[in-house]
């Protein structure tokens, strides 16, 4: 489990150096996602999610174009890797939050278009 922590620590210590564009977010994003899946150690989820690449990466770029939804991101890779090194336990959490406040900046860019 540790090392599995420390490979999400090394990814998101490549995020201080994320350029501020929407394409770079989305595969940096979609990377995350893909690291913290083979943490799993669950061989299947991560043929599943991978099958969701091209979607994610499409979608992930109009998500990413709002400005409050990159700043929203780098927060929360942040915090994050603060919440591993600190107390795991609140990783899910966390987690979780950030996907409600995503689907809100995505429901709220759906609607002024």
């Amino acid at each position: 489990v540790q090392a599995d922590a420390n490979a999400i620590l090394d990814y998101l210590e490549a995020s201080e150096a994320l350029a501020d564009d929407p394409e770079a977010f989305s595969v940096f994003d979609w990377g995350l996602q893909m690291c913290m899946a083979r943490g799993t150690k669950n061989p299947v989820f991560v043929l599943i999610l991978n099958d969701f690449t091209p979607l994610y990466e499409s979608l992930g770029q109009v998500y990413f174009q709002d400005e409050n939804a990159r700043a929203y991101s780098r927060e929360y890779y942040v915090r994050l890797a603060e919440i591993i090194r600190n107390d795991r336990t609140q990783v899910t959490r966390l987690v979780q939050t950030t996907m409600e406040q995503a689907e809100q900046i995505w429901q709220e860019n759906n609607e002024s278009r």
